[in-house]
């Protein structure tokens, strides 16, 4: 189905809705909606269509960062989450009182956040202490390896060279 004017929709507190998810990072919860907005209102989806279709975009992302992810139906469930919270700022928004614009602003400070959707286990996993127990969170555990096997090529160059310098 394609979108009959062509045109992306605007969507309140979010911006443009967008076809599809891109970038080199992980996905933000604002790319997240956008992409729902973009199948469920301009491609005329249903909102359960839609919702497959954005967590089958978002999937590849995770899968190429090498983070085990938690399983496709609470990816679902937290997708539903997300925007029922949206819904439900989006009611609110002609109401006056502090409270309903601080959900508001609470809610739109927290659209460019990561969407995680990383399995508890791996999080456990990747997650590195420091010596005074603070935790670095999410790290690159390709790149990890690799600054790891080339400290210890670098440890034992160094001792060749020392033993080198020592023979002669």
């Amino acid at each position: 189905m394609a979108c009959s004017s062509g045109t992306r929709t605007d969507v309140w507190l979010i911006g443009k809705s967008t076809p599809n998810i891109t970038g080199a990072r992980l996905p933000s919860k604002r790319k997240l909606l956008l992409t729902h907005f973009f199948h469920h209102n301009d491609e005329r989806m249903s909102e359960a269509k839609s919702m497959k279709i954005t967590v089958d975009a978002v999937l590849p992302f995770w899968k190429k960062s090498g983070v085990l992810t938690i399983e496709y139906s609470s990816f679902l469930q937290k997708l539903n989450k997300l925007y029922d919270q949206y819904r439900n700022v989006k009611k609110s928004r002609l109401k006056k009182g502090d409270s309903y614009h601080a959900k508001e602003a609470l809610f739109s400070a927290d659209l460019d956040d990561l969407f995680d959707i990383a399995n508890e286990q791996a999080m456990d996993d990747i997650c590195d202490e420091g010596d005074d127990g603070v935790s670095f969170g999410l790290v690159d555990v390709s790149l990890v390896r690799k600054e790891k096997q080339q400290s210890e090529k670098t440890a034992i160059y160094e001792r060749q060279q020392e033993i080198a310098s020592k023979s002669d």
